[in-house]
């Protein structure tokens, strides 16, 4: 498949829009590479292999970002359950379709992210009282949590989740969580204990 320029479905009518890469210039090998991996991640997905399709797509949108590519990743996502990694799909592919003056695929996106927001799961991380402390780091999965979303119930995938936390003078904290889906209560409080001090 010519990934220059890609079908993307945008209604049950079957309507089809073009968009071409990006203007910036891709290296040879990562276009291959791209094209590689969305071939295969196409084929995966009719053979309703999706768990192994999302990560191709996922990837092959990172050599060579591309319309197509996105909302295949975002059908694959709601495939596995990974609600709101689906739905940060469809918002991204709005925004991209919007950008390139594709109105319909705007608007197509954009009702599919509206059909799943029902449907996420939220996960907010609290922190105690006395754990709020210059220099406090947080990840999520990983994943750098920012100040700004401390205490607000963000969407995450159901399923587990590892919260880690750290700061001078502080032991490493970390907790793990499992959200079901479409709960949006799940919530961990960072607690952090003093490092002992040096006798």
């Amino acid at each position: 498949m010519n990934r220059g320029w890609r079908w993307i479905a945008i209604a049950a009518t079957c309507s089809m829009v073009m968009r071409p890469l990006p203007a910036k210039a891709q290296s040879a090998g990562g276009e291959t590479a791209a094209t590689a991996l969305f071939d295969e991640a196409h084929k995966l997905m009719g053979q309703r292999r999706y768990a192994e399709a999302c990560p191709k797509f996922a990837e092959s949108e990172h050599l060579a970002p591309s319309g197509g590519t996105l909302i295949n990743l975002a059908e694959c996502y709601e495939h596995t359950n990974q609600t709101a990694s689906a739905w940060v799909a469809w918002r991204d592919a709005a925004a991209r379709a919007d950008a390139a003056g594709k109105a319909d695929a705007e608007k197509h996106a954009l009702a599919r992210a509206a059909a799943l927001e029902p449907t996420l799961s939220k996960l907010t991380i609290a922190i105690g009282p006395t754990s709020d402390v210059p220099g406090l780091a947080i990840a999520r999965d990983g994943i750098d949590v920012g100040r700004a979303e401390f205490g607000v119930a963000i969407p995450v995938d159901p399923g587990h989740h590892v919260v880690e936390a750290k700061a001078p003078e502080k032991k490493p904290w970390s907790s793990s969580i499992d959200v079901a889906a479409r709960q949006t209560e799940a919530r961990v409080t960072v607690t952090l204990e003093d490092e002992p001090k040096p006798v």
